[in-house]
């Protein structure tokens, strides 16, 4: 009953902050909008999606699916609250639709500022290969003369000033994105933490007491893990994606032709050890692929500890049997 009221309790709040911050979200949207239409502009190239990003699309919406298929059936028998049932089924199928936009906003939310991060990595990398000519001195078979190289170097140098600008946009969206939904990844995180919990629970006991296993139940545990999983590989994958630049040797390019490319890299690189991007929620824990192994490890903990209370007659039979 614990788990069921903070869970309620959870949604209630999480469900006020939605229309408190539902006009934030809008601008948040147009921002990423025209931030995409200037990072197009400045890599020549329409906003792209590669195979990795399509390949976990797709696989989300499997999950997703699965996770349809599995719990609309439970939706509509909620039990446990001593109220009408029909007023059960509402707050029940609220409750799963709630988790399921939260991770769908968050993961593709993610996933939108892999690409941007990743694009933008790409188009510098470009930059500076095309930038070999000039710390060589020459173009197509020709040499160029200093006064080419150095306005050739100039132009380069104001492309990365506006590269720098756009990164800092970026940066500041990424924030801005997780500041809005951290309350909402900390509830979808508990709720199916919860949730992952009571089923192992449900299950490990039911084997113990009739040795019969529910495989759509252990299937269920998978869903809710892998939903969880993806959404936080996504998180990961946007820092190590907004990290590319830092393996980029622009402090040696062309550094003995003119100060300007000097100044300018040494901003760039400045601004960027300023903007370490780091997604921590409320600074409680970061979203990274440790979190998955700290997460795991939680749940099979807290088991333990339960199943071990439990034998040694800590609950009766019919507590352990009805947490499900």
């Amino acid at each position: 009953m614990f788990q069921v009221t903070s869970v309620v309790a959870f949604s209630v709040g999480l469900f006020l902050m939605k229309v408190r911050d539902s006009f934030k979200i809008i601008q948040l949207i147009n921002r990423f909008v025209r931030l995409n239409i200037k990072v197009a502009q400045l890599s020549q190239n329409s906003f792209s999606l590669c195979k990795k990003s399509i390949s976990l699309f797709f696989l989300k919406s499997i999950i997703t699916l699965l996770g349809y298929i599995n719990e609309m059936p439970h939706m509509l028998e909620v039990q446990g609250l001593n109220i009408n049932s029909s007023v059960n089924i509402v707050i029940g199928v609220y409750l799963w639709l709630g988790s399921m936009y939260v991770l769908d906003a968050c993961y593709l939310g993610f996933l939108m500022l892999t690409l941007m991060y990743g694009n933008l990595g790409s188009h510098l990398q470009k930059m500076l290969n095309n930038m070999k000519h000039v710390e060589g001195g020459s173009l197509v078979g020709s040499s160029l003369t200093t006064y080419n190289r150095m306005k050739l170097l100039c132009d380069y140098s104001e492309k990365l000033d506006e590269l720098s600008a756009v990164y800092t946009n970026l940066y500041n969206i990424t924030k801005d994105f997780v500041h809005i939904f951290q309350w909402n990844i900390l509830y979808y995180i508990y709720y199916n933490f919860m949730v992952i919990f009571l089923l192992l629970n449900h299950c490990i006991w039911q084997y113990i007491r009739s040795n019969f296993i529910d495989f759509t139940e252990i299937m269920f545990v998978f869903v809710k893990i892998a939903n969880l999983v993806l959404m936080i590989m996504c998180a990961n994958d946007t820092v190590e994606k907004s990290e590319m630049v830092n393996q980029l040797n622009l402090d040696i390019v062309c550094s003995d032709i003119d100060a300007r490319w000097d100044t300018s890299v040494e901003t760039f690189l400045s601004q960027r050890k300023v903007e370490n991007l780091e997604i921590k929620v409320f600074g409680f824990f970061t979203l990274n692929n440790e979190f998955i192994l700290m997460m795991l490890s939680a749940i099979i903990t807290y088991l333990f500890f339960i199943i071990q209370f439990g034998m040694s007659g800590g609950f009766g039979t019919s507590s352990m049997g009805g947490e499900s």
